[in-house]
């Protein structure tokens, strides 16, 4: 049953896990800087998840969406942080 199922793209796969994790890192923003915190922890919780699904899929795509979206939160979360308290 699985096999006549059209494969995702890995650039799909990193596509949508990037803009789900720019939706939530925008209403952050616009919410302040308590919420951009927020949306840091969230970042985690998308990237273990993406990399529960690399596990499980074995597709190592996910492991690359679940090492960068933590990453460029963490990114986003100091810059954030540094630009609000100048």
């Amino acid at each position: 049953m699985d096999e006549n199922k059209p494969r995702t793209s890995d650039l799909a796969i990193l596509g949508i896990n990037m803009g789900i994790f720019a939706a939530y890192t925008i209403l952050g923003l616009i919410s302040g800087q308590d919420a951009i915190f927020g949306a840091f922890i969230v970042a985690i919780v998308h990237g273990v998840i993406a990399f529960i699904m690399a596990l499980i899929k074995q597709r190592w795509i996910w492991a690359l969406a679940g090492l960068l979206i933590p990453l460029i939160g963490f990114g986003t979360c100091l810059n954030n942080i540094k630009l609000g308290h100048m």
